[in-house]
């Protein structure tokens, strides 16, 4: 994703506690909302979501319209936001959120938040 200028922009984090990026995207049940403006990075929310995989088996074990339906439901959760900050997602999940203008990002696994927004931010509007 590109910008024309520098606004601040939305970018969800799957976190365990707060300060890394440190969760798979299937075992996300809810998603840190920052706002990164090149210089600074806000805490803004927790917004809630159902987790992706769901019980014992991994995603596939479940039908394609309830994963596509969840999916759903999560771009939806995070609308506005223009990144999500993962440990690992599939194709599938990466595919359907970057239709909805949500890049999922996994290079980022295991930094902190604060830096790997900045990082983020910076390569976004680096041809701003």
């Amino acid at each position: 994703m590109t910008t024309t200028d520098t606004s601040p922009l939305l970018v969800a984090v799957a976190t365990k506690d707060g300060i890394g990026v440190n969760l798979h995207f299937g075992h996300a049940r809810r998603f840190n909302i920052y706002e990164v403006d090149g210089s600074a990075v806000h805490f803004i929310e927790v917004r809630d979501a159902d987790a992706y995989c769901k019980g014992k088996g991994e995603a596939g074990d479940e039908p394609e319209e309830s994963r596509e339906q969840e999916l759903e439901r999560i771009a939806t959760t995070l609308g506005g936001v223009s990144a999500l900050m993962v440990v690992r997602a599939g194709d599938n999940p990466k595919k359907r959120l970057g239709a909805a203008g949500i890049a999922v990002l996994d290079e980022f696994a295991h930094e902190p938040i604060e830096a790997a927004a900045l990082v983020w931010w910076n390569r976004v509007n680096a041809t701003a």
